[in-house]
């Protein structure tokens, strides 16, 4: 399995804040989670692994709404943090799941994104539908969901950057021509 890792920035070094967990795909490792910081037991910023699955179907991505702590809202793929002693590709399965009520399978390769300012790293993965046809029924299964929908891939909304960053290198690397 190949792996495509993309620094989204590149200040600062994760160091001394407690005991990592590798997670390896094969023989590769491609991401950590710290276990056992936080603010109560160590002072210092703690390190996360998020898992994003990139679900694609008919030539439309399934997008959440994420309802944000400030009142806000923006659009993402499903996804969330991943459990400790969990793998990133479980996690992403999972969260779709319990994002929007979805199975889902991996399809593709993980693209790794390592954001050292936030002291993350976000997984993102290529998925499908473990369903008959495309799945046009989808809605929130959780409190943090405010809709979800599918996007054509030409007309996709707004998104973080790192959200649109990892739908846009996904495009480029499984061949999607036409993403805006």
């Amino acid at each position: 399995i190949a792996m495509h890792a993309v620094m989204l920035a590149h200040r600062g070094a994760a160091k001394g804040l407690g005991r990592r967990t590798r997670w390896t795909l094969g023989e590769r490792a491609f991401g950590w989670q710290t276990v056992g910081v936080n603010a109560e037991t160590r002072p210092g910023p703690r390190q996360w692994l998020v898992a994003a699955a990139l679900i694609e179907a008919d030539g439309a991505l399934l997008l959440v709404q994420n309802r944000r702590r400030n009142g806000l809202s923006d659009w993402s793929t499903p996804g969330g943090f991943v459990n400790r002693r969990e793998h990133p590709l479980e996690g992403a399965v999972r969260e779709v799941r319990e994002e929007v009520g979805l199975d889902v399978e991996v399809i593709g390769e993980p693209i790794v994104f390592f954001e050292v300012d936030r002291r993350m790293v976000q997984v993102a993965v290529s998925t499908r539908p473990i369903v008959d046809g495309h799945a046009d029924h989808v809605v929130p299964r959780s409190l943090e969901i405010a809709a979800a929908r599918w996007f054509p891939l030409t007309s996709l909304p707004e998104m973080q950057l790192d959200v649109a960053e990892s739908v846009r290198r996904w495009a480029e690397i499984t061949g999607q021509e036409r993403i805006s």
